[in-house]
């Protein structure tokens, strides 16, 4: 692999066909049994119906490009288009990050971990949060590999910063629950750094904050266009709507009384639990809200956290990739590989 190695333009040609005809495969074993959510914001970022422009999930200023794309050539789906060539651009930077700096073994098992669990759900099952997932890992990657490099220039970083602040634009939650594993990464990248720490740690503190920085100015572009009118109504009530259709309810039957009392049939709450509340004439945000306020919180006892705890180690069991994974990280802190921990640590 020497040839592979001692050549920056080899490893990015070999990385992005590889990547190529990886998400070609891929896109030729499209699943259409859960597209439902990306596919209706494609509808509505279309410009094909009336009221569009904007996503409740996604970026303002990437959905504003895509509605902009749509209006401009709509023979494409550029929703689509777009959310492929970021899984692309993602896996490819990722290819040629693990190629470059994290050591071939360590590499491997990322894109090896990535092509296994993450890529298809990108491309084949087309889920925005995996794409997020995807583009921010990769770019936080590609910042923590670089990071003892002395050779390394300014277009890794540049391209690893515009990765992390595109997948915050396709899901900002994605972004912000990988930014503890970020943090510890970055952390254990300085601590194990012998020969250069001051390079680590002005690298470590220039990527936080450009990160920050580029992250948060789109958070707060995103904010602005959501406070016009029309927009900011369309959020408030999407945020107690989100509440009965995203996370547990009590039963009709447990309820009916007060829902009578609201003015809610049996048929009115299995919509509202059902996303299907476009009716904004009779289930008002108001009345959703009090639709919501009748769900009574759990009280947090050590009782419900070690119900809780054994839920989370059931379904950690149920998945042999989770299980695999920490097998390596303890494998890998064993023998003292810090460069594997770190890239199982980002994976």
């Amino acid at each position: 692999m020497e040839w592979l190695t001692k050549s920056t333009w080899r490893r990015v040609v070999v990385s992005a066909v590889f990547a190529a005809l990886v998400c070609l495969f891929l896109a030729c074993c499209v699943h259409v049994g859960n597209t439902d959510d990306d596919w209706s914001m494609s509808l509505f970022l279309s410009g094909r119906i009336d009221g569009g422009g904007l996503s409740l999930f996604i970026g303002a200023p990437l959905s504003q490009v895509i509605f902009l794309l749509n209006s401009m050539a709509p023979f494409l789906n550029w929703f689509f288009v777009l959310e492929h060539l970021t899984a692309f651009l993602s896996f490819w930077l990722l290819c040629y990050a693990a190629l470059t700096w994290s050591g071939m073994a360590p590499g491997f098992a990322v894109m090896g971990a990535m092509l296994a669990f993450i890529l298809p759900n990108c491309i084949s099952t087309s889920n925005f949060t995996y794409v997020a997932f995807l583009a921010v890992a990769s770019g936080e990657f590609l910042v923590v590999a670089r990071m003892r490099d002395p050779d390394a220039g300014a277009p890794s970083f540049l391209l690893a910063v515009a990765l992390i602040a595109l997948g915050s634009l396709w899901r900002l939650q994605m972004m912000l629950l990988s930014m503890p594993f970020f943090a510890v990464a970055t952390a254990w990248r300085m601590w194990s750094e012998r020969d250069d720490r001051a390079l680590v740690i002005r690298r470590a503190a220039i990527s936080a904050l450009s990160i920050l920085v580029a992250c948060g100015l789109l958070y707060a572009y995103d904010r602005a266009v959501w406070q016009q009118d029309g927009w900011r109504e369309w959020e408030t009530y999407n945020g107690p709507r989100a509440e009965i259709s995203d996370y547990p309810m009590p039963k009709y039957d447990e309820i009916s009384d007060e829902l009578a009392d609201l003015g809610i049939s049996e048929n009115d709450y299995a919509l509202l639990k059902g996303w299907s509340s476009g009716d904004t004439d009779t289930l008002d945000t108001e009345l959703i809200q009090q639709v919501v306020n009748l769900r009574e919180e759990a009280p947090l006892s050590l009782l419900s956290l070690l119900a809780a705890s054994q839920s989370y180690f059931e379904r950690l069991v149920s998945r042999p990739q989770l299980m695999l994974a920490i097998a390596v990280t303890l494998a890998l802190v064993l023998r003292r590989d810090v460069v594997g921990c770190q890239a199982i640590l980002i994976a």
